[in-house]
């Protein structure tokens, strides 16, 4: 609490304030952009799941989706570049520091990092051990239940016996 404290006043101090902007406190929704960045990324997630399970990259269940999902991207890097009144849902002109780009950069990798393995483990029990997808999924179901009850007790058995500074290395998760 003293450490987010101190942090806070001095961003208050190092960051310069925020232009005041002409946008209306109620701007409207980029519908548009909404419609071609969800089904992009929802297609291109398909062609990954799709990938693993097919030997053949050529396949139609493959190529159909990559491309459609790569066009409706495309789409948005358009729609999203040309000015107009209501806001972009993602303002890619952001990109264009270095900063932000890096800390996307890295927060991407550190979540393809740490969530590959729950794409991945499902592929493998079905593959490898030629479970069906209902017990691979009771087989996973423990995960989701038993990893939060984990991060409590562990964070609160740990932070009762050591002191402040050795407690966040050991409660946090792997």
């Amino acid at each position: 609490m003293g450490v987010m404290a101190v942090v806070l006043l001095l961003s208050l101090r190092v960051m310069p304030p925020d232009p005041p902007t002409s946008l209306s406190p109620h701007t409207r929704l980029d519908v548009i952009g909404l419609a071609l960045i969800g089904p992009g990324c929802a297609s291109l997630l398909l062609v990954m799941t799709q990938t693993a399970e097919q030997a053949d990259v050529t396949a139609w269940p493959i190529v159909t989706p990559s491309v459609i999902g790569v066009v409706l991207l495309a789409g948005y890097v358009v729609h999203a570049s040309r000015p107009r009144p209501t806001p972009p849902v993602i303002d890619l002109r952001l990109f264009t520091r270095g900063g932000f780009t890096a800390s996307v950069t890295v927060m991407a990798l550190t979540g393809v990092a740490m969530y590959s393995s729950l794409l991945v483990l499902p592929l493998f029990l079905q593959q490898t051990h030629s479970h069906s997808p209902l017990t691979t999924g009771l087989l996973i179901a423990p995960l989701g239940v038993g990893r939060p009850l984990r991060r409590r007790w562990r964070a609160g058995s740990v932070t009762g016996q050591v002191p402040g500074t050795w407690s966040w290395p050991a409660a946090s998760e792997p």
